[in-house]
């Protein structure tokens, strides 16, 4: 994304990250727990096959290193437990319509993805964040305003 803006461009990152894994630790208890209770293989291989829960230091580090500067970063996990649970109600609610579109197999995943990524929000082992990076210009600027006001405006 670095290279795709022009100077003084902007990227607004939305993504999930793990609170979990920043604080993991690789003691021999926490890696039999890992073992025994296979964390993250269901999300793995039923829901994002292609995805990697990483801690927000590495996202921003990640960033930086390629030169993004990072203007400002805002956790948004209780309206995103807040929307798995809208989600869940929803798909319940029509449940017959979603087994006919795709099966009894994937409403459940479905369901239970729904269910556990609430409970995850709520117990702040996970988190929606969205950063915005900028860019700088060869001179350095960003073009932002100095506060939020205009957002809120």
């Amino acid at each position: 994304a670095f290279h795709a803006l022009a100077p003084g461009g902007l990227f607004h990152n939305h993504c999930e990250v793990s609170t979990r894994a920043a604080r993991r630790t690789n003691s021999f208890g926490e890696r039999i727990s890992r073992w025994l209770w296979k964390r993250d293989q269901f999300i793995d291989k039923y829901v994002f096959p292609d995805a990697k829960l990483v801690p927000l230091a590495r996202v921003i580090g990640s960033a930086e290193s390629v030169g993004f500067e990072v203007r400002d970063v805002e956790s948004l996990r209780e309206h995103y437990m807040m929307t798995l649970r809208a989600w869940g109600r929803g798909l319940e609610q029509r449940k017959a319509e979603a087994i006919r579109l795709v099966g009894e197999r994937t409403y459940r995943v479905w369901r239970l993805y729904m269910s556990a990524g609430a409970f995850g929000f709520r117990a702040a082992g996970l988190n929606i964040v969205q950063t915005l990076l900028a860019r700088p210009s060869a001179a350095g600027q960003s073009n932002l305003p100095l506060t939020r006001e205009d957002i809120y405006s």
